[in-house]
C-alpha cells in the first residue's frame, strides 16, 4: 500500500539531527552538503512565518554548517570562493547557500520551496525571500562568468513539469528566470544541475530560446530517483563523476536495493544498476550535456529504434515493477522537454498517444 507520510516539525528536526549523527560518524565522509525539500520543514511545503523562519533555519545551520563548510578537512584553498559571513546570510534568509567543491568548482544549493506552487504561506517576507534567492542565483552565475568558473546546481523540486499532474512545479516568473539563467544567459558556467523530487530516475531539458533553438544556450538536469520506496520504486543511490579539467558532469553509476529480493530472503544486498555512458552511448564520449539529454529526449519517440525508450522507462522506474499499465511516450517526451505547462499542452497537443 502507498505510504503517506506528514512529519510534524518537531519530528522532521529529530529526523535531521539523526541524519546528521549518521554521517558525522562515517570516516567515508568528509564534506557533505544537505539541502530542504517539502517533508524538511515544520510542514509539508510550509516554511513558517518571521520570526520562527529564522529560528527553523539557526536550527538547521547549527547540524549542517561544519560539515557543508569542512571545518574538520585536512585541505584548504588559498582563495575560498565561500566566507562563513556569506554562508550564514543566505542560509537565514532563506535556507540556500553555496558550498566549495574545488578552486574553480563550486556548489549552489537552491530552498525550492520558495518557488513551488504548493507552497503553504506566500505573505511578503516569504515572496522577497523568492525573489532574492532567485537574484542571489543570477549574480553567482555572474560572478562564476567574470571569474572563469564553474557551478554545479542542486534542489529538491525542479523546475518544469510534473508528470503525475501534468502541471508547472514552480510558478511561471521563477521557471522563466531560472531557464533565462542557466539556458540562455550562463549556460558556459553550468557544470551540471541535480535534483529530485519526482522518485523517480529522468532528466530534464529547456532552451533558453526555444524559437531560436540551440544545445549552446540549453539546459540538462539530472533527476535522482530516492532512497524511500514510497511512490513504487526501489531504493537507489548514485554517484556522479566530474571531468576534472572542464568541471562538468561526465559519468553517473547508480546502485539499488531489489525490494521483492529483500522481503523474500530478509537481506540488503545492494546491487549495481547501471552506468550512464553504458546505458546511453555516444559518440561524445563520457559527458553529460543539454546535447546528450536532447538524444535521450528525441529517442525517447524514435521511430526507428526501441532501445533508448526500453533502458529510460526500466531506469525510470529503478527495476521496479511499472505502477502504470502502460506509459506514453509522448506525455513523458514532453515532460522532459517543456519549462511550462503552455508548452508542455502544445507539445501534447502536436503528438499523438504513443503507448509503451
Amino acid at each position: 500500500a502507498r505510504l503517506s507520510i506528514f512529519l510534524s516539525g518537531r519530528s522532521t528536526m529529530r529526523t535531521s539531527i539523526g541524519i546528521s549523527q549518521l554521517t558525522a560518524r562515517s570516516h567515508a565522509i568528509k564534506k557533505t552538503t544537505t539541502l530542504s525539500g517539502n517533508n524538511d520543514v515544520p510542514d509539508d511545503y510550509y516554511i513558517p512565518p518571521q520570526p520562527n523562519a529564522t529560528e527553523w533555519y539557526e536550527k538547521l545551520m547549527g547540524l549542517w554548517k561544519a560539515s557543508i563548510m569542512c571545518s574538520g578537512c585536512d585541505w584548504r584553498f588559498e582563495h575560498s570562493p565561500v566566507t562563513e559571513s556569506e554562508f550564514d546570510a543566505t542560509f537565514l534568509n532563506g535556507g540556500y547557500y553555496k558550498a566549495q567543491i574545488s578552486p574553480t568548482l563550486t556548489l549552489l544549493v537552491l530552498n525550492t520551496i520558495y518557488f513551488s506552487k504548493k507552497s503553504s504561506v506566500r505573505n511578503a517576507k516569504f515572496l522577497l525571500t523568492a525573489q532574492q534567492q532567485m537574484d542571489w542565483l543570477r549574480s553567482e552565475l555572474q560572478r562564476a562568468d567574470i571569474g572563469g568558473g564553474k557551478v554545479v546546481i542542486s534542489g529538491h523540486i525542479p523546475p518544469g513539469i510534473d508528470p503525475y499532474k501534468f502541471s508547472s512545479f514552480w510558478f511561471d516568473n521563477y521557471t522563466e528566470l531560472y531557464v533565462r539563467y542557466t539556458a540562455a544567459t550562463y549556460p558556459h558556467v553550468i557544470g551540471g544541475q541535480i535534483f529530485g523530487h519526482l522518485h523517480k530516475d529522468d532528466f530534464r531539458f529547456f532552451y533558453g530560446n526555444s524559437a531560436k533553438p540551440s544545445v549552446q544556450q540549453a539546459s540538462a538536469i539530472l533527476l535522482t530517483a530516492s532512497l524511500t520506496p514510497v511512490y513504487r520504486n526501489n531504493p537507489t543511490f548514485r554517484l556522479v563523476y566530474m571531468n576534472d579539467e572542464t568541471n562538468t558532469f561526465a559519468d553517473y553509476k547508480q546502485w539499488y536495493l531489489d525490494l521483492a529480493v529483500a522481503d523474500e530472503y530478509m537481506v540488503t544486498n545492494w546491487l549495481m544498476e547501471y552506468t550512464f555512458s553504458e546505458a546511453f552511448p555516444s559518440s561524445l564520449g563520457k559527458v553529460i550535456n543539454p546535447e546528450r539529454i536532447l538524444d535521450i529526449n528525441n529517442g525517447i519517440i524514435s521511430k526507428t529504434e526501441d532501445n533508448t525508450w526500453l533502458k529510460y522507462i526500466w531506469h525510470r522506474q529503478v527495476e521496479f515493477l511499472p505502477d502504470q499499465p502502460t506509459f506514453s511516450r509522448n506525455l513523458l517526451y514532453c515532460s522532459m522537454r517543456c519549462s511550462n505547462s503552455t508548452e508542455f499542452d502544445q507539445c501534447r497537443e502536436s503528438l499523438p498517444f504513443i503507448p509503451g
